[in-house]
């Protein structure tokens, strides 16, 4: 599991996923168009990738907590998933037994959806949890956060036909100023809500793990299990090379130089293979340099008070100027303001 502010892997996620959550907040009255300009991206530039790296997600959910001036957005727009959007590790889900069954095959087969849905059952006397382990930068979102919670809950309730018993929900960021809100909302849910807890989690009673699951066909399953396991071992090599080349990038940062010929010295390839390689995965060299230092900088102005002209040096910028304009379109925030918000 990747560690809070950890430098040693860039967390991703496919475009798909990143297509369904623009989807939905199209389908709450986001313009998400307005919301991807923010992050300097296009719907045409995002046809061109295959991942897109969690710091990026993060930059979108920022982006469009601005454009849509609505800090329940992330709510909103979980209410609104079904276990289908989420391709094939969604209908392993859709056609389990039970919800035990359910959550066990969610928790098998999202390494399919890249760092963000990765969860995990934990047993808490006579409750159980499911906890959300994807990517710590996404998790401490408090948008991100609410979307994936609200969303977990809104699976159980349809696959089971009816309101999943919920006696707890946890947020891993810390309590925000529309708490209130958030408390009324999941008042018909939950009989207590937990800010800045050790992680996100949905705690329920354990009997509800073998309440059937009223979607479930069996033979169906079958197949499509088998197609999902197929998947697991086709992930190649390649296709976590944009992870290796990002954290050959982190490291070379430090020495101040993580020009693209050294990158490749590192991997023990040439400077042309590495560009080939990345090619046939739709990502390119520059992206993942600027995805990096984004994270980098994120973490460095969330987490620490190093001085923003040294955040600026470590990041191979050639002035604090130019780190500040890349830092806005990155984001949509100067760098000082961005300090401040997570302050």
């Amino acid at each position: 599991m990747p560690t809070h502010g950890s430098s040693r892997r860039i967390p991703t996620t496919p475009v798909g996923t990143l297509n369904v959550i623009l989807a939905l907040m199209k389908q709450v009255g986001v313009d998400t168009d307005e919301v991807l300009a923010r992050v300097d991206l296009s719907s045409g530039a995002l046809q061109q990738r295959e991942r897109i790296s969690v710091a990026t997600m993060v930059a979108i959910w920022d982006a469009a907590e601005k454009v849509s001036r609505n800090p329940m957005l992330g709510f909103e727009v979980g209410e609104l998933a079904k276990p289908e959007m989420l391709d094939v590790v969604g209908y392993c889900m859709k056609h389990g037994d039970t919800l035990e069954d359910v959550i066990e095959r969610w928790t098998s087969y999202a390494r399919l959806l890249g760092d963000l849905f990765l969860f995990e059952l934990v047993s808490e006397r006579d409750q159980v949890a499911i906890r959300w382990t994807g990517a710590a930068h996404y998790a401490h979102h408090p948008q991100a956060a609410n979307a994936v919670l609200a969303g977990t809950g809104a699976f159980g309730d349809y696959l089971l036909g009816h309101p999943l018993e919920t006696t707890e929900v946890r947020f891993a960021y810390p309590r925000p100023d529309h708490a209130p809100a958030i408390e009324a909302y999941l008042e018909s849910r939950a009989t207590r809500v937990t800010f800045d807890a050790a992680y996100n989690a949905i705690v329920f009673p354990r009997s509800w793990l073998a309440e059937p699951n009223t979607h479930r066909d069996p033979q169906l399953l079958e197949i499509i299990e088998r197609q999902a396991k197929a998947m697991l071992e086709e992930l190649s090599d390649d296709a976590g090379l944009s992870v290796k080349v990002s954290s050959v990038i982190a490291e070379a940062l430090k020495g101040g130089d993580a020009g693209s010929a050294r990158v490749a010295e590192q991997l023990g390839m040439s400077q042309r293979t590495m560009r080939r390689r990345l090619d046939e995965v739709g990502v390119q060299y520059r992206d993942l340099f600027d995805q990096v230092r984004r994270d980098l900088a994120s973490r460095y102005l969330r987490d620490t008070d190093m001085d923003i002209g040294e955040i600026a040096f470590n990041l191979t910028f050639a002035s604090i100027g130019s780190f500040g304009r890349a830092f806005k379109r990155w984001t949509g925030s100067a760098p000082s303001d961005y300090r401040k918000q997570y302050r």
